[in-house]
């Protein structure tokens, strides 16, 4: 038998969505070459869910098909795919993430072709899934004799209690004709064992049993993966005709009602973390050495376990796991019957589960680390569906029939375990996995006392690598820079409030297995709070840089198995007198924190009852350098980290993970690109653009900055550095030999980097052509800093303005004026009309128009849709009086003056509004002298439960019982128009009265539609002028250059064509202009209005004005005139 890879001479074409009919194909010139694996969606980053069908084609020879078996394995297409061999449909499989295998019965001698059609139609994950032939290839020629796909079952257990003695047992498939043996050997660590068993071979498959016994074998353990090698042969007539190896490992684990997990015999928190399956800049185009390195940065962090979420993952992860030391809770799917996107698997699994289940199973039942397998993730029909019993049963018998030995715990991750649907399917399984109900783990293990208890899915905290958004005591999503800040103060309305409570709410509880944070990597897709590219979940990012949160883990979950260690945040460049939080991760007992050889104090890390888990601290900033300590239990220095102050950017640092790499046409060698300035120092918030080149025998496949809001191409050689770092991907070729990497930006001195290309053994099946296009010379040098002086920080009646000076730094930055603005915001990241902000020739200026505490941001979009480089400092205003709420405009929740609870700040500057009966109120509503009965209220809720709620005036007067019933959105609020009892005028306050947890952004009241509306003259917004008189039904004459002013008047979108107006000219004539300012622009109309000794009413034409409009009613010299009134139409 021979089993090779067949990746290697694809074509690919790519067309629109059933463009192409049965039978139809693409022009022999829309195809071109292609290495496999291959996701054709990651090389266009602004259009990675874009609807597709790909068509791959391969030609092969066979010299003599007769007698023998081919058998074409994909470990993975993605999905609903469809196969071809020489142009007669053999085969199709519907599911992206499981392997299958395709015999190819059709062959001819000669020249034959197989194809591969997929259709890809989104929406069909709530992730980015890549599309196309997206992990390996295999084909496997035989003689009819064989054993059969994934027929090796291989299980090891300990014979007593002493685990001394282990037993084997190895069940092998097989078919065929005649008389075999099956000859299994396992051998390593000076240990051999063989065992030779006959078998009658049938057309049908028979399972030979094999069993025997290990004494004191090496077990495999999380420190010490310790694996052998398994090798199962078919021998025909002393002939081996098929043969089978793979590693295999001894291994004991117990999951316990009341005292958690046990590994072989030691009790062992689940560290573990959920991980998608794409790799940055490579999309889901599988890589062995990228899974590689992903799991080491992992495992660095003290993660000992992965749940695949929420499909089976590709086969090297498998391999890998066994051989780092990982344990594996595989997962199956993400949907059962009822979907959660429009074509996902759930328009499949029906009729394709099973089939789905005995490849997953099958496939990785012998791999030591799987500990458990989950049958779904936040499945809706176990909350909803009246088969979701009999589905769960059904799913449990299928996993159980494939994985009869081990019999490993079936499993669910639920986020519906409050309720009876989901607890009734716990009921049926062996673990029960719960996702962000940590607060039902003590109640629960009360309840259901034969229930084992673990976070399936828990975390959810958001962070971006290297952004710092103050105070960090002011929990918020809303900023726009669209990123997450690193200071433990961004956190989801579902998830934990920051990752201290997600450590400690699963240490603390004995009987909890451990948890499954989300995630450990970011990943493309699903960037929750905001609409970018990709996730804010991870501690480590998609370029595979850890972020500050990776060291709180890290300090828990390795402890004191890693050698001591102190991280501190952030870096050390910001405004002069601006108050920065300063916090330390660290595994030691104390930290201490030095500003400028000057000690802030310790930090006391308790080991039992612990609240948090970091030193803090608040410092002015200066310039200079901030330090961390760590000691020991009697006082010694253990380590230390220092972080300088820094200037802008001279030259390019390289450092690759690695200097040599095989020249296999698969390994890779990963680049981290940094900038450094005059005195060595690295630029830990530069942004500046390289272009990298690749010499040699040596390929750049793509680049990555872990930036959510950055869409510039991953396969491209050109790319900016986020927050100071860039991740130059290089793979090899299949030829030896010397590698030079050159990296160049505007100003800046290269880096440049010589590597090796090794020789070893080639694989004819590696394809190895791509490599990333060359993009275009860029002469742009991005902001990194925007520096901020201030004259006063404190704004009185006495001193009401304060003059704010600007540098833009590097000073030869492209960006300038047009990139660069200023905004007032309050500390949770939302505009506030606290104070106003005017430009000057140096920088700004800012007007105090209320009191309070507030951020002056000035912010550089460097080119883009997003404020990327922001810069604050803390200003106060004080004896200005309250500044009122406009509620014509967004009125956004986070600017609530009182509640009935403390709010957490989530996402678009709404809040968290928590279960049970609650208020939020807003003072000083000014809603003039019109007034509004109308107004939209912007509400979130992921779920179809209604959201009952009042709105109250502030003496109590209730001004409307409403409910908000409209079909979820994810991470959408969506407005509802409600009317009120009455016309609100004047300055009100509003209560608003909830009764269930929620998102609540804000509210907007309509502007009365003012056309056909009289407005009294003393109903004006403003006069002013030489000559007037007011009294108390009119304006009387008024003469020489007097502006009367309506603010604010809503013509609707039909507009108005005619003005009446009541009054009296003492002239023979008055000519009044009539000036309307609008979101489109100015414009200046004229009226003449004649004498008359009475008061007259008189209508005019105009040209239409709509929507809302200042109007400006002009008198210039001459003019002596009486005004009673005015009105639109």
């Amino acid at each position: 038998m021979q089993k090779k890879l067949f990746n290697a001479g694809w074509s690919f074409a790519l067309v629109p969505f059933g463009s192409l009919g049965e039978g139809e194909r693409p022009d022999a010139s829309s195809y071109s070459p292609v290495d496999i694996p291959h996701d054709w969606l990651i090389h266009d980053t602004k259009k990675l869910y874009a609807d597709g069908d790909g068509y791959y084609k391969k030609e092969f020879t066979v010299d003599d098909p007769a007698g023998n078996v081919y058998i074409l394995r994909f470990d993975g297409v993605y999905m609903d795919s469809e196969v071809y061999l020489n142009g007669k449909k053999i085969y199709e499989w519907k599911y992206g993430y499981t392997t299958f295998d395709v015999e190819l019965s059709g062959l001819t001698a000669g020249r034959n072709l197989i194809e591969v059609i997929v259709h890809h139609k989104s929406p069909n994950s709530r992730w980015y899934s890549g599309a196309g032939i997206f992990r390996n290839v295999w084909l496997t020629e035989s003689k009819d004799s064989r054993i059969l796909p994934d027929g090796v079952y291989f299980f090891a257990s300990p014979k007593d209690e002493s685990h001394n003695v282990w037993t084997v047992t190895i069940d092998t498939e097989v078919t065929g004709s005649g008389e075999g043996v099956i000859f299994s050997t396992l051998s390593g660590f000076g240990q051999g064992y063989g065992v030779t068993t006959p078998v009658s071979l049938t057309e049908e498959a028979v399972t030979v049993r094999q069993s025997f016994e290990v004494s004191s074998p090496e077990l495999w353990d999380v420190d010490s993966p310790r694996l052998y090698d398994l090798t199962t042969v078919l021998k025909k007539d002393g002939e081996e005709v098929y043969a089978v190896s793979q590693r295999v490992g001894f291994k004991h684990t117990s999951f316990t009602v009341d005292n958690g997990f046990f590994l072989n015999g030691r009790s062992l928190k689940l560290h573990g973390a959920c991980m998608h399956h794409d790799m940055g800049a490579l999309g889901s185009a599988v890589n062995k050495a990228a899974i590689r390195r992903q799991l080491s940065i992992m495992k660095d962090m003290g993660v000992n376990s992965i749940r695949t979420s929420h499909n089976p993952p590709a086969p090297e992860l498998m391999d890998l796991a066994d051989e780092l030391g990982i344990m594996i809770l595989s997962e199956g799917f993400d949907m059962w019957e009822l979907k959660k996107t429009d074509y996902d698997y759930a328009r499949f699994f029906p009729e394709w589960h099973e089939r789905d289940v005995k490849s997953w199973i099958r496939r990785d039942r012998s791999h030591v680390s799987v500990i458990m397998w989950s049958i779904g993730n936040e499945i809706y029909d176990t909350h909803a569906s009246p088969r979701a019993v009999e589905i769960t049963n059904s799913l449990r018998d299928c996993v159980r029939k494939h994985d009869y030995i081990a019999l490993r715990p079936v499993t669910i991750g639920s986020n519906y375990m409050q309720w009876q649907g989901a607890q009734s399917c716990a009921e049926h399984i062996d673990t029960v996995g719960y996702n962000y109900t940590e607060r039902l783990y003590d109640e629960h293990h009360k309840e259901h006392p034969s229930w084992i208890i673990y976070g399936s899915e828990t975390g959810s905290t958001i962070q971006s690598r290297g952004i710092y958004h103050f105070p960090a005591e002011k929990l918020t999503t809303t900023h726009d820079d669209h990123q997450c800040s690193s200071l433990l103060n961004c956190a989801t309305g579902w998830g934990a409030v920051n990752c201290e409570y997600n450590i400690l709410m699963d240490e603390n509880r004995r009987f909890s297995l451990g948890q499954y944070i989300w995630t450990a990597f970011d990943y493309i897709g699903e960037p929750t709070p905001y609409w970018t590219k990709n996730s804010y979940f991870g501690h480590i990012d998609t370029a595979g840089f850890p972020k500050d949160s990776f060291y709180a883990y890290r300090a828990v979950w390795l402890g004191e198995r890693a050698e001591p260690f102190v991280h501190l945040l952030p870096y050390w460049d910001f405004n002069e007198g601006q108050l920065i939080d300063i916090m330390i991760f660290s595994n030691c007992p104390r930290t201490e924190l030095f500003v400028n050889g000057v000690s802030m104090g310790d930090y006391h890390q308790e080991k039992v009852g612990a609240t948090q888990l970091t030193g803090r601290w608040k410092v002015p900033y200066e310039r200079g350098e901030i330090k961390a300590v760590g000691y020991g239990e009697t006082g010694e220095i253990l380590c230390e980290e220092v972080k300088r102050s820094f200037g802008d950017p001279v030259k390019i640092s390289l450092k690759p993970d690695k200097t040599s790499m095989l020249s296999d046409g698969e390994d890779m060698i990963f680049v981290e690109i940094t900038t450094l300035d005059g005195e060595g120092l690295t630029v830990e918030n530069s942004r500046s653009r390289v272009s990298v080149s690749v010499e040699g025998e040596g390929r750049l496949v793509g680049l990555d900055n872990g930036d959510s809001t950055d869409y510039d191409q991953y396969k491209s050689s050109s790319r900016r550095l986020f927050s100071g770092r860039l991740l130059a991907m290089i793979a090899s070729t299949k030829n030896p030999g010397d590698i030079k990497v050159r990296v160049s930006s505007p100003g800046l001195e290269d880096g440049v980097l010589s590597l090796s290309s090794l020789p070893c053994k080639k694989d004819c099946g590696v394809c190895c052509s791509y490599e990333a296009p060359r993009s275009a010379e860029s002469s742009e040098v991005p902001v990194r800093k925007l520096e901020l002086g201030v004259s006063s920080s404190v704004l009185t009646p006495d001193c009401p303005e304060s003059l704010i000076s600007l540098k833009i730094m590097p000073g030869n930055a492209t960006y300038s004026d047009g990139d660069i603005g200023f905004k007032v915001i309050t500390d949770a990241g939302v505009e506030t009309n606290i104070s106003a902000v005017s430009k000057t020739e140096d920088g700004v200026k800012v007007i105090a128009k209320g009191d309070g505490c507030y951020r002056l941001r000035a912010y550089c979009k460097n080119g883009t849709p997003y404020e990327q480089v922001i810069s604050e400092l803390e200003l106060e205003n004080r004896g200005f009086g309250h500044a009122g709420f406009d509620p014509y405009k967004m009125v956004y929740a986070s600017l609530h003056q009182e509640s009935s609870h403390k709010l957490q700040d989530v996402f678009e500057g709404g809040v968290l509004i928590p279960w049970g009966d609650s208020y939020v109120s807003f003072k000083n509503v000014d809603f003039g002298k019109h007034g509004s009965d109308t107004l939209r209220v912007w509400l979130y809720l992921n779920g179809y439960e209604d959201i009952p709620f009042e709105i109250y005036t502030g003496s109590g007067e209730l001004l409307g019982s409403f409910n908000y019933k409209l079909k979820p959105w994810w991470n959408h609020y969506q407005s509802m128009e409600i009317r009120l009892s009455r016309r609100l005028t004047g300055t009100e306050e509003l209560k608003f009265a909830f009764h269930r947890q929620h998102h609540f952004k804000g509210f907007q009241f309509d502007l009365p539609i003012m056309t056909g509306v009289t407005i009294p003259a003393t109903g004006n917004d403003g006069i002013y002028g030489d000559s007037f008189t007011l009294m108390e039904d009119r304006i009387s004459e008024i003469g020489n250059n007097v502006t009367i002013s309506f603010d604010s008047l809503n013509f609707g979108e039909e507009g108005v064509s005619s003005v009446t107006i009541t009054g009296r000219s003492h002239n023979e004539n008055d000519t009044i202009h009539i000036r309307f300012h609008t979101a489109d622009g100015d414009s200046n109309q004229i009226v003449e209005f004649e004498g008359s000794e009475d008061i007259k009413t008189l209508t005019f034409p105009l040209e239409r004005v709509k929507g809302v409009s200042d109007v400006r009613l002009i008198f210039l010299p001459g003019c002596k005139f009486d005004l009673c009134s005015v009105r639109f139409d």
